[in-house]
């Protein structure tokens, strides 16, 4: 069944960031996953088995925060992701990055 597969993909290069799925094995494969090309993306992929277990996927946001802050002819270059899609908040990925998105996120409330 790859409807869950398909979602986890298209969200990751949607929202253009790490995605992590998890089912059983009646429902589909369980994945960590990035923006990247297809033969990059899935940093763990698991589908299967009748025997519980934990499986551990390493995600390195710094290095995805870095390449949305790029322009896109440094995306293009850099080839580590793909690029983000148009309109990305490349002023979020900044405050994401520092860790002050909530707070940034509060303010803008605030003055609404």
């Amino acid at each position: 069944m790859n409807y869950y597969s398909n979602i986890i993909e298209s969200l990751s290069r949607d929202i253009h960031c790490y995605c992590i799925q998890t089912n059983t094995s009646e429902y589909g494969d369980s994945r960590i996953t990035k923006p990247s090309k297809t033969e990059n993306k899935d940093i763990l992929r698991i589908k299967g088995g009748s025997n519980a277990t934990a499986h551990v996927g390493t995600i390195d946001l710094e290095q995805l925060r870095e390449f949305q802050m790029k322009a896109y002819s440094g995306q293009k270059e850099d080839k580590t992701f793909k690029p983000t899609p148009p309109d990305f908040d490349y002023k979020g990925a900044y405050e994401r990055r520092k860790g002050t998105m909530f707070e940034c996120f509060c303010a803008k409330k605030k003055a609404d």
